[in-house]
């Protein structure tokens, strides 16, 4: 398992073989939201479709697919099932009244399909983030 910096840049292939994966957001902060945007090229979200969260757990085609449990979102993932527009998967944490200095700690785990952990990053809290929200 390796343990990676913030803002350490790696490819995906360093850790898993396939384009199937699972990427696991651990945090501290109550009733926090963690979702996902599926973005093209020009870093944007031209589908809403693609915009994984709470209220829509699922993609389409069920290419990422989320699992809530407390402080834990799940996120699988088929890379190869994305559609060709979708090149960035941005992974993010906000809340509705709470500032992210409340964050003490955030994890996000890179995992294979079967839930091994392969590669770790971890954040504190606000200070490391802006005021409303934590992208990954």
């Amino acid at each position: 398992m390796t343990q990676l910096q913030p803002g350490e840049k790696r490819p995906l292939s360093d850790f898993i073989s396939g384009p199937r994966l699972r990427v696991q957001i651990t945090h501290d902060l109550p009733q926090a939201d963690v979702s996902v945007f599926g973005l093209d090229g020009d870093r944007q979200l031209r589908d809403d479709r693609y915009f994984v969260f709470y209220n829509q757990l699922v993609s389409p085609g069920r290419e990422v697919t989320l699992h809530l449990d407390g402080s834990r979102a799940t996120f699988d993932l088929d890379l190869a099932a994305l559609p060709p527009g979708i090149e960035r998967l941005v992974f993010v944490i906000s809340h509705d009244s709470a500032p992210m200095s409340r964050l003490g700690q955030l994890r996000l785990s890179v995992q294979d399909p079967q839930g091994a952990e392969r590669a770790t990053v971890v954040l504190g809290g606000g200070e490391d983030a802006g005021v409303d929200e934590i992208a990954v």
